[in-house]
């Protein structure tokens, strides 16, 4: 009868040990080496126009999207939401007789992160199109939000850019346009979080899991990781389809453009030219119209399109040039008036 007490008192030994070496670690973390991957509500005080532009969503799915009647600096230009929430003059769900309408759906390059709103892709298409005189007239409204994924931008075709009776829609595709993490900021921010995000241990080992499994499939590459893995890059596949079946039943043209990623040097080291090809094949074979803009934006130096060596968006010049691009697409799909 002793060996079973035995046996119980040191796996009773073995388990408190465990407990307290697992407490111990816990609050070595908490104190000194804070994990910051997965933090609850982790908050915008290095991005303080985050919290004073977006709020959660009611959209089934869709974590946060723009307040409406917001009004930020950021960077020297203010971003300034209509009614709707959008980055746009005020505008009337009901679309005017004499109007051709285009709904700009995507993140921050649709936005128009860092430029003027004049500058930006959306105004400078529709001030373009209009230059072309006659009627009907052209509104290309702002849909984008910082953040969003292809996923999410499905969502927003559904619920929101639908009732304004788009006649064509204009899809942006950014190469982390798969970060379909939770875990990551600004979706952490507006979501409940899960139990296990609280333990600072439990958050490391699944950073070090993720970790993991980026340098198992690419190297270390979080860019091509997220278009090998396949829940996220399905979520990609999936949200093309989606929105081609959306635009498909009112037989709405959609355009998707696929930004490059500027190098930080020159062209000549540009990676992801496989991922455009990946991006273009998908969207066709979901019936979706594709432009490419590596070929448009590999003639000039990086340097003269970025915002800066710190910040990868496109300015006010890359903009230019892509809306003169998409203005000619959009000779070529010809939209029907409605």
């Amino acid at each position: 009868m002793r060996a079973p007490k035995g046996r119980w008192a040191s796996a009773l030994v073995l388990t408190s040990s465990l407990a307290v070496a697992l407490l111990l670690a816990e609050s070595c973390l908490r104190l000194c080496c804070p994990v910051t991957y997965g933090e609850p509500r982790q908050d915008f005080s290095d991005v303080p126009w985050m919290a004073a532009l977006h709020r959660p969503s009611d959209v089934p799915g869709l974590a946060f999207e723009m307040a409406p009647h917001r009004e930020k600096l950021h960077f020297d230009v203010t971003i300034r939401t209509n009614r709707f929430g959008m980055r746009d003059d005020e505008v009337t769900i009901a679309k005017p007789d004499s109007v051709r309408r285009i709904a700009a759906i995507g993140d921050s390059y649709i936005l128009g992160f860092g430029v003027p709103v004049d500058r930006n892709l959306p105004s400078r298409l529709e001030q373009i199109l209009n230059e072309w005189g006659g009627e009907p007239t052209w509104e290309v409204l702002n849909f984008g939000v910082s953040g969003y994924t292809t996923r999410d931008e499905a969502l927003v075709l559904k619920h929101k850019a639908l009732r304004f009776e788009p006649d064509v829609i204009l899809l942006s595709h950014v190469f982390n346009d798969p970060e379909i993490d939770p875990l990551l900021r600004p979706h952490n921010h507006f979501r409940e979080p899960d139990w296990w995000q609280h333990v600072h241990l439990l958050r490391l080992l699944a950073k070090a899991r993720r970790d993991l499994d980026i340098k198992r499939t690419t190297d270390g590459n979080y860019t091509r990781y997220l278009y090998e893995n396949p829940e996220r890059w399905g979520s990609v596949v999936r949200g093309f389809e989606d929105i081609a079946a959306l635009a498909r039943a009112r037989d709405i043209p959609v355009l998707v453009i696929v930004f490059p990623l500027f190098p930080r040097n020159s062209w000549d080291d540009y990676k992801y030219r496989p991922l455009h090809g990946q991006v273009v094949e998908a969207a066709g074979a979901a019936g979706l119209e594709t432009l490419d803009l590596y070929d448009l934006f590999a003639k000039r130096d990086p340097a003269e399109l970025r915002r800066s060596i710190n910040d990868l968006h496109p300015n006010a010049e890359a903009y230019e040039l892509v809306a003169r691009e998409v203005a000619a697409s959009l000779e070529r799909l010809r939209p029907p008036t409605r």
